[in-house]
């Protein structure tokens, strides 16, 4: 049996909430078969984010948001929508606007968003990783490896044979 409580979590949640005026605003962009990230969403607002959901096809990205979020579409964007996007990172005299874009193993071929993506030198292909060392796997499976530091000071911390770091 595991026994966890998440009191700390809400109660540093609670008070950087009480205590920062400041609330980083997340657009979430929708509209195009995005994947499904409430669990992302909610612990962004865990710890103090604004979320607001943004259609491209009706509205621009609010001015006043820090960051996008676009999540494993399944349609392409639209070359209107593409000019949405890049007025959003254009518009960042403090270097404080940000795309998150997550992909999909799944997904389909979208010219106008890969043509964006590639305009800030994010490409991505066809294709799987996997790990050829058996030392390295936790099973049979090769898309299950372990991790392997090799920066030794950074590794420091986290490095136990008895709980390694699994990579599915």
């Amino acid at each position: 049996i595991i026994v966890a409580s998440k009191a700390e979590q809400a109660m540093t949640s609670a008070i950087l909430r009480a205590v920062s005026d400041n609330k980083i605003n997340a657009a979430i962009i929708t509209g195009h078969g995005e994947s499904q990230i409430s669990a992302f969403t909610n612990l962004l607002e865990k710890n103090n984010f604004e979320i607001t959901n943004t259609s491209l096809l009706t509205q621009d990205i609010p001015e006043n948001s820090d960051i996008a979020i676009l999540a494993a579409p399944l349609r392409d964007l639209s070359a209107d929508e593409v000019k949405k996007l890049s007025s959003f990172l254009e518009d960042n005299e403090n270097g404080s606007k940000t795309l998150l874009f997550i992909a999909a193993h799944d997904q389909p071929s979208m010219p106008n968003l890969e043509g964006f993506l590639k305009e800030w030198d994010i490409t991505f292909e066809e294709g799987v990783v996997f790990e050829t060392d058996s030392n390295y796997l936790i099973s049979t499976s090769p898309f299950s490896p372990i991790v392997n530091y090799v920066d030794e000071e950074f590794a420091k911390p986290f490095i136990s044979r008895q709980l390694p770091v699994l990579i599915p």
